[in-house]
């Protein structure tokens, strides 16, 4: 630590700059850590500036109830910095590698201590025990995170107008978003060709409107259709039912040729033996789930059942690991209102915001800045149907959800979702935010039996009664 902080004496900005970059204060250990916050914060004030010997001690007098053993202790450590001498640029950047492999290494052998204490003893937080397995798995899973986090490097930087080649190439090139259709014209109209990399979109809904089969629809388009690598973590639905209705969706590909697709309910209830399906149907479901996973024809859909109150720093974990193995191109998670805060806070409303903040910030800061897609159902409360239902507009606000103020702040797009009460088979999807405030209302088709929500053809009874409505069987 000694030859870090000497490297940057007297007045190499160029090292310092470097430094703030590259170690965070916690890299920094006893009084080594109050010099380098005493840097730090002069180099911010000054725009830049190393602190000289008279400054720093004109930083102390400053910092009024600082013990004297505590500044005697810091002034010997500021002495001994200042012994070092002259350092070398190989020696200045090894001793920062050093020291932040000592970091990672002190931060893992923690999380180890922690993880066992809780699987052994427990660890009392308030008045709460926190014990067993899954607590223990979860502590590790933080640690294994931050250390993850730490090895992900610099994100982007530099002087913009510098880089006229790269503006140049993106003149000529696609949304540098790179932006991934829903499948939903409507919604690809609206935010300009889908989700985009950086953004967390929130689906609103009342609970069985049909938010999870929105997110399984998108996932479903961007892993078969557009063949993009997608990540569906469910806490709220049990994996092998989220599977089924992927798998049912899959069946109205009109490779297949079956109009509408195949039922799933009638499925069910063959699986369960109180019926069996027609040796045609099976036949028909044989075929769908032959090609459903027949690889090479598409992205990868990794889809997998994550613990109810998981964190965001679990989340990060998983998907830094994935991410190793294929590089990730959208993320459901169902649904992040379930996931727990890095701290509990004494209210809910703080607790969503937090959950928010992790979540939105993972999405802009996801390996080294590429960023990550990330879309989730959000609940909406019972008082917010209400009001929208008996206050004449038929449409949700901001305020009827979840942490609504924290929502409105962190999301890129909030779509609600409501069940028009006179087709069985619409839903009115209401943009209640999006980029550039370009918002418009539009409706879904839905057929829950089908696993189906989408916008490019009439299905079921939808069509049907459309037909019926505008005289569509007068030419028969």
């Amino acid at each position: 630590m000694n030859t870090i902080l000497a490297g940057i004496l007297p007045d190499n900005k160029t090292r310092l700059f470097y430094l703030q970059e590259k170690v965070e204060v916690d890299f920094f250990t006893g009084y080594h850590k109050d010099l380098w916050q005493i840097f730090n914060r002069i180099a911010v004030l000054t725009g830049g500036e190393v602190a000289t010997k008279d400054v720093i001690y004109r930083a102390l007098d400053g910092i009024l109830d600082l013990p004297i053993e505590r500044r005697a202790a810091i002034e010997d450590t500021l002495y001994d910095i200042y012994q070092v001498g002259e350092v070398s640029d190989a020696d200045f950047k090894s001793s920062i590698i050093f020291l932040e492999d000592e970091y990672k290494k002190n931060k893992l052998g923690n999380g180890l201590s922690t993880a066992m204490e809780i699987l052994t003893s427990g660890i009392r937080n308030g008045k709460e025990l926190i014990y067993g397995v899954e607590p223990a798995i979860e502590s590790m899973y933080a640690a294994i995170s931050e250390v993850e986090r730490v090895s992900q490097g610099i994100m982007p930087s530099g002087n913009i107008f510098n880089e006229r080649l790269d503006l140049i190439k993106e003149l000529h090139e696609k949304d540098t978003t790179n932006r991934v259709s829903t499948g939903m014209k409507p919604l690809d109209q609206m935010t300009a060709g889908g989700i985009g990399a950086g953004e967390l979109w929130l689906i609103a809904a009342y609970a069985g409107v049909g938010k999870t089969f929105f997110c399984a629809n998108v996932a479903y388009n961007a892993a078969m259709i557009e063949k993009k690598n997608v990540v569906y973590l469910t806490a709220e639905t049990l994996r092998s039912q989220v599977r089924n209705r992927v798998l049912t969706r899959h069946t109205r590909h009109p490779k297949f040729g079956i109009s509408n697709g195949l039922s799933s309910s009638d499925y069910k209830r063959h699986k369960l033996g109180e019926t069996i399906l027609p040796h045609n149907q099976i036949l028909q479901w044989q075929e769908v789930i032959e090609d459903f996973t027949d690889e090479g024809n598409e992205g990868i859909f990794h889809l997998e059942q994550v613990p109810l109150g998981s964190k965001i720093s679990t989340i990060t974990a998983k998907l830094n690991k994935l991410n190793s193995v294929f590089p990730i191109d959208l993320v459901i998670i169902d649904s992040i209102d379930l996931l727990a805060p890095e701290v509990m806070f004494s209210s809910e409303r703080e607790n969503f915001g937090s959950v928010l903040t992790s979540t939105k910030l993972l999405a802009t800061t996801f390996d080294n800045g590429r960023g990550l897609r990330i879309l989730s159902p959000w609940q909406t409360s019972r008082e917010g149907l209400k009001r929208a239902k008996e206050g004449g507009t038929g449409r949700y606000d901001l305020s009827s959800m979840a942490g609504s103020a924290d929502a409105e702040r962190k999301a890129d797009l909030i779509l609600a979702l409501m069940p028009d009460e006179n087709h069985e088979y619409v839903l009115k999807a209401q943009s209640l935010k999006t980029r550039d405030d370009q918002s418009i209302d539009f409706e879904l088709d839905v057929d829950y039996d089908r696993a189906y929500v989408g916008s490019n053809d009439r299905i079921g009874a939808a069509f049907e009664l459309d037909l019926l409505s505008e005289g569509g069987f007068a030419d028969l």
